[in-house]
């Protein structure tokens, strides 16, 4: 980060750490004394586990091939859709893959009840006001989402 050095005294992090303490080996989060200059926003150790788990994933993903996942993407999005409707499901949003993600909303009027339901039989979806949201990704399947969406539809059409 760059700040100017007449800025530097002026302004209070919103967010800080150890590093950023007058006193880097207090750790008293009550009586907190911000360090002079530009220290004052530094954070503290960096989350290692964090950026190791963050290469892998990378690594993963290059693998696996960005165009891949992208294709597989599309496909599971348009079977999400397609069986969606045929399980008597309405969709908010796009009905094309071509401008849109992998992302599908169902509309379902108590989305937040039906959310807590399906997370119960370990499907994991997120409930936004009136609609539920599936967002596959490349590490799930076809007959992971036929057995959502059959559990979603039920749920809708009771």
């Amino acid at each position: 980060m760059y700040i100017k050095k007449e800025l530097a005294e002026k302004l209070e992090p919103r967010v800080t750490g150890w590093f950023g303490q007058e006193n880097v080996t207090k750790f008293d989060i009550f009586n907190s004394v911000f360090a002079p200059g530009a220290r004052r926003f530094e954070t503290g150790t960096p989350s290692f586990i964090s950026i190791y788990a963050a290469y892998e994933a990378l690594n993963l993903l290059l693998k696996v091939g960005i165009h891949n996942i992208q294709s597989y993407l599309k496909k599971l999005a348009e079977f999400t859709r397609g069986f969606g409707i045929q399980k008597g499901l309405q969709i908010t949003g796009p009905l094309s893959t071509e401008c849109s993600s992998g992302l599908t909303s169902f509309y379902i009027g108590n989305a937040p009840e039906v959310e807590g339901i399906l997370r119960e039989k370990n499907i994991i979806v997120s409930a936004r006001k009136d609609v539920i949201r599936m967002a596959p990704h490349f590490y799930n399947t076809k007959d992971e989402l036929e057995y959502a969406i059959t559990e979603l539809s039920n749920l809708a059409n009771r």
